[in-house]
Formats: C-alpha cells, sequence, structure tokens
C-alpha cells in the first residue's frame, strides 16, 4: 500500500481543499458514514478536477495538472481529508463494493434513429479507445426513467429528444446484473448538428448504418464494411437483433397508417378498437325487416299450399320420383261432410306423364317365428319322474368326466356327500 502512495500524482494542496470543500466535507452526517455515498461525491469531484482543471486553456507547461483515475484519485482524497483517512486500509474493498453497488443502478437512454430508419447514432467515451455505445446513464435517486433518458441524451449529444421519446417504445435487457432500458426515437435528421454537454466525458457522435452493425462478435464482416472491428461494438451487441425487429414492425404499421381502408371490415376494427362514448347507441336491426319473404308462385306449375282434395285419376309423384297409383275417392253417404285434408305440399306439372305401376310381383321376406320351448311349470316338474339317488350320482359323474378327463376322486366323494345330504333333507 505504501508503493502505491509514492506513485501517485502530485496534486496541489490549495486544489485538493477546494475540491473536499466543494463535494465532500459538507455532505450530510449519515451519508459520511456510508462509504459507497462518499464514493459516489468522489468521482463527482474527480469529474470537476478533470473537466475545469486538467483542461484549462490558461496553465503553463511548467504547472500542467496531472490527470488520473477514479482509482489514484481516490487515494488521494482519502489522505486527504480526516475523516476518510482512517479508512485508507479498506479502501480496495471500499472500490469493490462501490463499483458493485453502481452496477445495480439502472441505466436508462435512447437509440436516435435517423428519418429514412436506416442509421443510428453512437457515441464514443472520452477514455475509451475505440468502443461505441448508445447515449446512457445512471438514474438518479426519485428520478423519473424517460426524464432520466432524456436528461443523459441531451448530456451526452446535447439533443433535446423530448418531442420525440414516447413512453412504450423501448427495448430493454438485463445486460451483466444491470437493467438497461433504451428508448428508441425516430425522425432524427442526418443534418443534426450534436454537441456533447459535458467535458471531457464524449469524444464524438457518428451515424453507422443499421445493416451493418454486428450483432455478435464473430461477425467479421462488419470491419470490411465500416471499418471496426466487431469487438468495437461490444455494448450493443444485445441490442442489434431486437432494434431491426423493432424496425420491421414500425415500418409494417407506418404502411399500414398510411394504406387507405377500403374493406369495410378494417373500418369496424377501427370503430371498435376506438369506441366514441358520446355517440347515441344505434337502434338493433328489425328481424321482420331483414327476413327474406316467400315467394309466392301463380303459375300454374309452381307450389301450391292450400287446403284442396287430389282429383280422381291425377298420378301424384311420390317421394322418390316415380308416379303414384292414381286413387278413387269413395262416395259418401247423403247428408254427411267431408273431413278437410291436412295442407300438403304439391308439385304439379302439367308436362308430366302419368305411367302405369309396374305390375312386377314383389318378393317379401318373412320372419320365420322362434322356435320357442315349453314352458317350465309346477304341474311340469310334477310330472316327470323322481330320480333315484344311484342315477343322479351317475348324471352328475358322467357330467364331471364329459367336463374333465382327468377327474380327482376327492371330487366324487365330496359330490357323492352332498347328493346324499340334500336327498336326506328332501325326505324329511
Amino acid at each position: 500500500m505504501e508503493n502505491k502512495m509514492k506513485n501517485l500524482p502530485f496534486i496541489p494542496q490549495d486544489i485538493l481543499d477546494d475540491l473536499a470543500s466543494r463535494f465532500i466535507i459538507n455532505i450530510p452526517e449519515e451519508e459520511k458514514a456510508n462509504m459507497v455515498r462518499v464514493c459516489f461525491q468522489i468521482e463527482l469531484a474527480h469529474w470537476f478536477y478533470l473537466d475545469f482543471l486538467c483542461s484549462h486553456k490558461e496553465q503553463k507547461q511548467d504547472k500542467k495538472l496531472p490527470s488520473c483515475g477514479m482509482k489514484q484519485f481516490t487515494s488521494i482524497i482519502f489522505q486527504h481529508v480526516p475523516f476518510l483517512h482512517p479508512q485508507v486500509p479498506n479502501l480496495d474493498k471500499i472500490l469493490e463494493d462501490w463499483k458493485q453497488y453502481k452496477l445495480s443502478v439502472p441505466t436508462y437512454g435512447a437509440i436516435l434513429i435517423s428519418e429514412n430508419l436506416k442509421s443510428v447514432l453512437l457515441v464514443q467515451s472520452y477514455f475509451a479507445k475505440s468502443s461505441w455505445g448508445f447515449p446512457k446513464g445512471k438514474i438518479n435517486e426519485n428520478e423519473d426513467p424517460m426524464h432520466c433518458a432524456i436528461r443523459e441524451v441531451y448530456e451526452e449529444t446535447g439533443y433535446d429528444c423530448s418531442k420525440g421519446i414516447k413512453e412504450n417504445d423501448y427495448i430493454d435487457l438485463i445486460i451483466n446484473f444491470q437493467y438497461t432500458r433504451l428508448y428508441l426515437v425516430t425522425g432524427v435528421s442526418l443534418n443534426t448538428k450534436f454537441q456533447p454537454r459535458t467535458r471531457n466525458e464524449i469524444k464524438c457522435c457518428e451515424w453507422f448504418p443499421v445493416e451493418f452493425l454486428p450483432s455478435n462478435k464473430y461477425q467479421v464482416e462488419a470491419k470490411a464494411n465500416l471499418g471496426i472491428g466487431p469487438n468495437s461494438f461490444f455494448m450493443i451487441l444485445p441490442f442489434i437483433k431486437p432494434l431491426k425487429r423493432w424496425l420491421k414492425e414500425f415500418e409494417r404499421r407506418k404502411k399500414d397508417e398510411n394504406k387507405p381502408s377500403t374493406s369495410k371490415s378494417t373500418t369496424n376494427r377501427r370503430n371498435r378498437m376506438q369506441p366514441n362514448f358520446d355517440a347515441t347507441p344505434e337502434a338493433p336491426p328489425s328481424i321482420e325487416k331483414d327476413r327474406r319473404p316467400r315467394p309466392k308462385s301463380t303459375s300454374e306449375e309452381g307450389f301450391k299450399l292450400a287446403n284442396f282434395e287430389i282429383p280422381q285419376n291425377v298420378a301424384v309423384p311420390n317421394i322418390y320420383g316415380s308416379p303414384a297409383p292414381p286413387t278413387v275417392t269413395q262416395a259418401l253417404p247423403s247428408g254427411s261432410k267431408q273431413e278437410p285434408r291436412r295442407r300438403r305440399l304439391v308439385f304439379e306439372n302439367k308436362n308430366f306423364k302419368h305411367e302405369e305401376a309396374p305390375t312386377t310381383p314383389i318378393t317379401i321376406l318373412q320372419r320365420q317365428p322362434e322356435k320357442t320351448s315349453t314352458p317350465i311349470t309346477l304341474k311340469t316338474v310334477a310330472e316327470q319322474p323322481k330320480k333315484s339317488f344311484s342315477e343322479a350320482f351317475a348324471e352328475d359323474a358322467k357330467k364331471i368326466m364329459a367336463r374333465e378327463f382327468k377327474f380327482d376322486k376327492q371330487k366324487i366323494m365330496d359330490l357323492w356327500h352332498r347328493t346324499m345330504i340334500n336327498t336326506a333333507k328332501s325326505g324329511l
């Protein structure tokens, strides 16, 4: 640790006092006990030191302040501030805990898309050699996500995207246990001049065609198309595929909106999606009005539905199409009334010629009556001759022999005992 302290760059005492009074000493007491909150204040002091003190134009070459990283600057501040000096031996653990906490803080930003939907804006960090990414940053405490995205885009690019940003158009992913959400902002002109509002944070802003951006680190053709290897886009690789899918869907929706709707179903669908609650509801269509009227035929060959009598010697076609034999009405006695026939649907056709029914006799297969055995009654049972014990035993033995060729003597003895018992009971 002592060797590391000796290799630290020299920062004048008055500058350290100014930085400590601006960002560290005057913070609340509860934040002084939290080393993570102290590291965030030291980070602000480091940015101020790099932006306004190291890059000052009036500095002479002999008195130019040295630039340093966050770890070296934190070590210098811990040695200079009295209440932080006891924590110098634990500095490595404090910085590691602070980095882990930073990964848990969500980041929000935006993807600026050109008017032709073919290019996106990427920014390059001031300290990064060749890495490119979308403008984004960590959210502040109690800050709205959309407000954070607008603020970060304005700080890193100088472009105000508050008019084009939409709450529901975004891509969110979890990368290295850190939640990142990028809002999609369309309609940005390619001639827009971008000017970062922060010092020593963003080096440059450039447009890149979406079709040439790699979606994984193995797409070496990106270097042939863009002149930059895929490793330089490692921060945007997970967002390229979702971005291309969203652009295709956006183009399809845009074409559907510009396309004139001629079909009635499309109009009804839009009306259902955008209901008008102020309009009075329409009355339901009447059933009688939409019902199709029944055809009424006045011709002699059409359908007729009425109460009528079938005249004599008129052939009426049956359901199979062949003409039915003519019917003959019986004479009614005088004074009696003929009952009205039921409504029937008759097809009258003058061109239909009557043909006599075929006289070929039809053979009908009659079902033969089943043979039934004589019913068993008490009389028939009494008439049967009584069998002796030996005859009954012989019949049972024959049944057993017919069922089993190999019979057991024990079975026969058991059958003989049961027969004797039954005979004795019947005798009683």
